[in-house]
């Protein structure tokens, strides 16, 4: 899509890129926070910071205040600015949901099911479905929403719950703190679904391991999902996500066409990620 862009609209398009970032970095701020988390992308999080501590919470308050107004400024020729502006704030109300939802299921065992699983991340991709919204939009065309889109979101939010226990802290740039915060993720529903199934001393040996901090009890709950072979169940799901989303997408409408280089583009990268 770039290519074909003059200089004036490549450069529009590189300051809504700059806005997603400003937006994206407001979630991060405050997510890591909520998390409790230590570094994010290889560095301290930005509240670890000794500079900077719990003013970092101000800080995700400024980025957020400012979003709109660079929307509308950067924006203000477009015909459709201010559905644009209402997109953004929808995404933001729902996606503040889904992180309600996200940290109050937290060292829950009643919470790990696949529809609080599913709820929850329906509500934070909303956060992805807006950048998709906003950079897809077209001078005269209304904003396309696209299933497509929607489970491309899922499945990299989804993803993101395999690396937090399984990736590597030098590739990803965070520690994941998934298992010891006992957050409602694929692995652990899915554990907890088999256990349940099996019904084996396990069940009772994850009860009393997920959630806990300690280091033996982290071990424990990977031990148990190495057992389960949830990793290889999990590259059969990414398999099913990617043929079934490559399928929609050669039957994409003729005015999306240009399009399909991104979704394929993405779902390379989705295809056994690494960070």
């Amino acid at each position: 899509m770039l290519p074909k862009l003059d200089e004036a609209k490549r450069a529009l398009f590189d300051e809504v890129a700059s806005t997603i970032e400003i937006e994206q970095t407001f979630y991060l701020i405050a997510d890591d926070i909520m998390d409790g988390s230590e570094t994010r992308r290889g560095k301290l999080c930005w509240y670890k910071r000794p500079e900077v501590g719990l003013s970092a919470i101000n800080d995700c308050f400024l980025l957020e205040a400012f979003i709109e107004d660079i929307l509308r400024d950067i924006l203000s020729d477009h015909p459709n600015v201010d559905r644009i502006c209402e997109a953004y704030r929808r995404s933001k109300r729902i996606t503040l949901i889904g992180q309600l939802l996200d940290t109050n299921s937290m060292r829950n065992l009643d919470a790990l099911s696949w529809q609080r699983h599913f709820y929850s991340k329906q509500f934070l991709i909303n956060e992805f479905i807006f950048r998709y919204e906003l950079l897809v939009e077209h001078k005269t065309s209304p904003i396309p929403s696209s299933t497509r889109s929607k489970w491309l979101c899922f499945w990299l939010i989804t993803s993101d719950d395999m690396l937090d226990v399984y990736g590597d802290s030098n590739v990803t740039g965070k520690i994941g703190t998934d298992i010891q915060d006992g957050k409602c993720t694929w692995p652990a529903v899915r554990a907890m679904q088999k256990l349940q199934q099996n019904k084996t001393n396990d069940l009772e040996i994850f009860k009393n391991s997920f959630g806990k901090p300690d280091a033996e009890s982290i071990e424990t709950v990977k031990k148990i999902y190495t057992q389960l072979k949830l990793r290889e169940e999990f590259s059969r799901f990414e398999k099913y996500m990617n043929d079934g989303i490559m399928e929609s997408v050669r039957n994409l409408p003729e005015d999306l066409q240009p399009l399909s280089s991104v979704f394929e583009g993405t779902l390379h990268h989705l295809m056994d990620r690494k960070k």
